[in-house]
């Protein structure tokens, strides 16, 4: 509540608490690890452990030493989960980016969204679903083309019924636009992450005996290893920010967990006082494994362009090198 809130007296004071009570101990005992991989239980599915501070010295969100500072963080729903092998299948493309159009309904555009998902889909050279095509069919009949889901829209969350949650896709004639969680335990998701760049992708009922019953889940049931989902409600722009940052450092074939810390790591460093709150920039999270997407590259184009850049700059070197000697001579 007090991340929502963004009052930064009663998020120092509850960071710290939480702290103090759940993994002081635990980072004393080992104090040469530097990442932890949280199995959270009944309300702590709804806390973003990275955003937890160590010193409580400061007044500010821009002063605070936040546990992102010093850990790779990842979750899992159970140890089971975490060592689960990954079956290996042969993907034709890397990424398809879905991202709807919400024109005459009651739910909000999101111009960012869209942004993002062309951004990500020129980076990694895969396919994009935008306005009319960013249907619930295309969804669900490409998943098995594809290394990566990427999902840029509306969810809505039932937390009473977290069978009825749903993705919201563009809504035509001829096709449902609903996907709801109950759907995705009857499918078969073959891709190795989906991306939920959605609000509350990963909010749901706590059930004993089986955690959070949240979107996120449901992919893990249908089959998907890894998840990267909302904790509350996301800031469009902010959210592009990040994942643009997360998919190069993917591409790079960093980890998961390290690829996305590193993002929010460079969003900090242009923070201004308002942003540095937790609330804009630790939502997202990695669920599941945490491997590196090892065959997962940076598009032709931008391979094209580096190559021009390093060309342009070898012979600008050899150029003065050469008239430095012809001076000396």
């Amino acid at each position: 509540k007090s991340i929502k809130n963004k009052n930064p007296e009663q998020f120092k004071t509850n960071s710290f608490n939480l702290y103090q009570l759940l993994l002081k101990n635990i980072i004393l005992e080992f104090p040469t690890k530097n990442k932890l991989t949280i199995i959270p239980d009944g309300s702590l599915h709804h806390l973003s452990f990275e955003c937890l501070i160590n010193d409580n010295s400061q007044n500010h969100h821009s002063l605070f030493n936040y546990l992102i500072y010093d850990f790779t963080i990842t979750y899992d729903h159970s140890v089971t989960n975490k060592y689960k092998k990954v079956p290996k299948s042969n993907y034709t493309k890397s990424i398809l980016c879905i991202s709807p159009k919400y024109n005459n309904t009651k739910l909000a555009a999101l111009p960012f969204a869209k942004e993002e998902s062309i951004l990500i889909n020129n980076l990694l050279d895969g396919n994009i679903a935008i306005n009319d095509d960013a249907t619930k069919e295309t969804f669900l009949n490409h998943n098995n083309n594809y290394q990566i889901l990427h999902f840029a829209g509306h969810t809505k969350i039932d937390i009473n019924e977290p069978y009825n949650s749903k993705l919201i896709f563009t809504k035509n004639d001829s096709t449902e636009n609903e996907l709801f969680a109950y759907e995705l335990y009857k499918n078969k998701i073959n891709t190795q992450m989906v991306t939920l760049s959605a609000c509350n992708s990963n909010v749901g009922k706590i059930k004993e005996g089986e955690g959070i019953m949240s979107l996120s889940k449901g992919f893990l049931y249908a089959g998907c290893p890894t998840t990267i989902s909302s904790l509350w409600q996301v800031s469009d722009r902010t959210g592009m920010k990040i994942m643009e940052s997360f998919y190069k450092n993917l591409s790079r074939g960093i980890g998961k967990s390290k690829a996305l810390r590193k993002a929010k790591l460079d969003f900090l460093k242009s923070a201004n006082n308002k942003s540095f709150a937790p609330f804009y920039w630790s939502s997202l999270i990695v669920i599941g494994n945490d491997a590196p997407l090892s065959s997962l590259k940076y598009s032709l184009a931008n391979y094209i362009i580096y190559g021009v850049i390093l060309m342009i700059l070898l012979s600008l070197f050899f150029y003065f090198s050469k008239r430095n000697i012809s001076i000396e001579n």
